[in-house]
């Protein structure tokens, strides 16, 4: 990161503590570089991009209030107005129908577990403060034309059920993600994922059937979804914040537990990681090598990433060594789909893996022409060696190996 890049990383971090009611400084700040060409727009795409606009609308408010005489807090209040206003929106739609739907599943006795973002946004000193993209709820025995029926009551548009591992439902700006499963993963993690169940709890004292997963469970996802992001490109500032208050807020997690499944499924060394970058950004300020590797993948990555990224990210997963390699290695993949993808959308594969073949090819036949522009869109052609070392950089300060 330049000089500048690390000014604009502080200004950032300074905002998200005081929104975050950690204390902070403002005498601190070096707010001299903002006057430079496109230093505030840039300040203004990040927040954006990591969708932290709702979370430190607040503060840049006050801010603006106090301290007038400074033009960056006004400048910031006035061009995130929109999109703080578009957000706040956003939440309150979707307060309104998620509260719907859960009561609708309840009253259909449709054993579930709400996810990910809805959960997050409880820890923050608003639930407005952190913005939802869509909703994620876990469906035990899973039946589609079961859920299917409860949304059309809803008045969600409901597509055909998909072969993945959940089903979107959108009505107005409000989209849900209804999951059969978390994941296709490891034979371990998918264990882990069947036994959670026996470890919720009731979501509320009127609950029988809308379930939410213990402290350490929901941690675990937590980072299971973080890890799948990073290896495909993108990490976010936001992650981080989410991370940090989950530790701040539940400081007596059963470690034991957590370690144990963190080994077997080859997190240790990203979630110890991860944490100590959640700690420097918010608690101690020191940062080493690895979490300033880290804040620059963040920062440049965004929430979701982006193609490069994308590539880069599933080159060094399936290699190492070279580029040319691991490019090879990822369009065989997006041609041949792993065992752990393919027996969810041909379930004979789990009593008789030996079919593999004739399911890639029967795949293959009938998804010909999506599958051949899938293929041509890897394109390599804009990766160059060195975004390849640097990616290597990025996983080796993460831990991931």
């Amino acid at each position: 990161m330049t000089q500048n890049d690390k000014k604009v990383l502080n200004l950032i971090l300074f905002l998200l503590k005081q929104s975050l009611n950690v204390p902070v400084d403002i005498s601190v700040l070096d707010l001299d570089f903002v006057s430079q060409t496109n230093v505030i727009k840039r300040i203004e795409q990040i927040l954006i991009r990591h969708k932290l606009v709702v979370t430190v609308y607040p503060s840049i408010t006050a801010l603006a209030q106090n301290d007038a005489g400074n033009m960056l807090w006004s400048a910031l209040r006035t061009d995130l107005k929109i999109h703080n206003y578009k957000y706040i929106k956003q939440a309150f739609d979707q307060e309104y129908e998620i509260g719907a739907l859960l009561d609708a599943f309840e009253k259909n006795r449709l054993t579930s577990i709400p996810l990910k973002g809805w959960e997050l946004r409880k820890l923050y000193p608003n639930a407005t403060n952190r913005s939802m993209v869509d909703f994620d709820i876990l469906v035990k025995d899973y039946n589609y034309m079961k859920v299917a029926k409860v949304m059309k009551q809803l008045e969600f548009e409901c597509g055909s059920e998909s072969s993945w591992k959940h089903d979107n439902f959108s009505k107005n700006n409000v989209t849900v993600e209804v999951h059969k499963r978390l994941t296709d993963d490891s034979k371990y993690i998918s264990r882990w994922e069947q036994t959670l169940w026996d470890r919720s709890k009731p979501y509320s004292e009127d609950s029988e059937f809308i379930r939410k997963m213990c402290n350490e469970d929901f941690y675990i996802f937590h980072f299971l979804h973080m890890y799948k992001h990073f290896c495909n490109g993108a990490l976010g500032l936001r992650t981080i914040v989410d991370t940090w208050l989950f530790l701040n807020k539940y400081k007596k997690l059963n470690r034991n537990f957590l370690n144990t499944q963190f080994e077997r499924m080859g997190l240790k060394d990203f979630v110890e990681r991860i944490e100590h970058l959640s700690r420097a950004c918010f608690e101690t300020n020191e940062f080493d090598e690895n979490d300033l590797l880290l804040l620059e993948y963040a920062v440049t990555s965004g929430v979701h990433g982006d193609g490069k990224r994308y590539k880069l990210g599933r080159a060094v997963m399936k290699s190492r060594g070279s580029l040319k390699m691991g490019a090879l290695r990822s369009k065989f993949d997006a041609v041949f789909l792993p065992y752990s993808r393919m027996k969810a959308h041909f379930p004979i594969l789990k009593k008789y893996p030996f079919l593999l073949p004739y399911c890639w090819f029967k795949r293959i036949w009938r998804f010909r022409h999506s599958i051949s522009e899938s293929a041509k869109r890897i394109s390599y052609s804009d990766v160059s060696e060195s975004d390849f070392r640097k990616m290597r950089e990025y996983f080796r300060a993460a831990g991931v190996k």
